[in-house]
């Protein structure tokens, strides 16, 4: 980011997608960008000027009315799009929630997304993978209707390697064409990657999930996040929700140590399922 130097005196907004790369050790010119980062969960060590926050209790306080054309043209485009239905069914909280009250949820993070459009007036919305959550799917389509550009990094298996597309408006990726395939000194960068995957198991950890390994320890069950759940929610669901937990873990665990005598091949699918298929 640092390279971009011609701004005629405006900050460049920028919010970036969800994301468990340490945007935070990023080095940003805070003169030139305005960088915040959506969040899902909102911990109380974690809580920072520079992220929005969508979790359930944040999107409810944030119900802002804001009845423009631009809201309405927004609201009619989401409940109408399939895929946001499809979306909502997905993460409904309860059997309680049925498919009729899917456009009921749509609208509600509607409201919450075009207040921190109008109040932010990001000029680009930048994606490290494609929006498979309702949230993020609904934030990408706002960036049409407020005119703001919305970015797509493609990381490769190297992970300084990268490409960028931008969203049409029909949300279809268009590629941008890297003029520079310079590849000097990437060679040996590259085969000191490849060894450092034949190591151990935390050595060849991407940085994204060594972080989440130390915040969280090494345990199957972290406390502190299981009490907070059954203090959060109903004692009885959490308590069972514990105990089916740990019996899933068991099975896993049990079928893990049936590993085939023989030669055999796993392959590990490049996305997570619902990542890749549903959008």
């Amino acid at each position: 980011m640092s390279g971009v130097t011609e701004t005629d005196g405006k900050r460049i907004r920028i919010i970036l997608g969800p994301t468990p790369l340490p945007v935070d050790n990023i080095s940003i010119d805070k003169e030139i960008f305005d960088v915040k980062i959506l969040r899902k969960n909102k911990e109380n060590e974690l809580t920072r000027e520079n992220y929005i926050y969508y979790d359930k209790s944040t999107i409810n306080n944030n119900k802002q009315f804001c009845p423009d054309d631009i809201f309405n043209r927004l609201i009619k485009d989401c409940v109408n799009d399939q895929i946001c239905q499809y979306l909502a069914e997905r993460e409904r909280d309860s059997v309680f929630e049925g498919s009729f009250l899917a456009s009921n949820k749509i609208v509600e993070y509607v409201f919450y997304i075009h207040h921190i459009y109008k109040t932010t007036c990001p000029d680009y919305i930048i994606f490290h993978n494609y929006p498979h959550e309702l949230f993020t799917y609904l934030f990408l389509k706002a960036a049409r209707h407020h005119n703001s550009t919305a970015i797509m990094v493609h990381f490769s298996a190297l992970p300084w390697r990268m490409c960028i597309s931008y969203f049409s408006d029909d949300l279809s990726l268009i590629r941008i064409k890297n003029s520079e395939n310079k590849i000097d000194g990437n060679i040996n960068e590259a085969l000191k990657y490849y060894e450092s995957l034949l190591a151990s198991h935390d050595e060849a950890m991407p940085i994204g999930d060594k972080i989440l390994k130390n915040k969280s320890g090494n345990s199957f069950i972290y406390i502190k996040n299981e009490l907070s759940g059954i203090l959060k929610g109903h004692i009885f669901s959490n308590i069972l929700r514990i105990f089916l937990k740990i019996k899933c873990y068991g099975a896993l665990k049990k079928s893990i140590e049936k590993m085939p005598d023989c030669p055999y091949i796993v392959f590990f699918l490049h996305y997570q399922p619902e990542e890749s298929t549903l959008p």
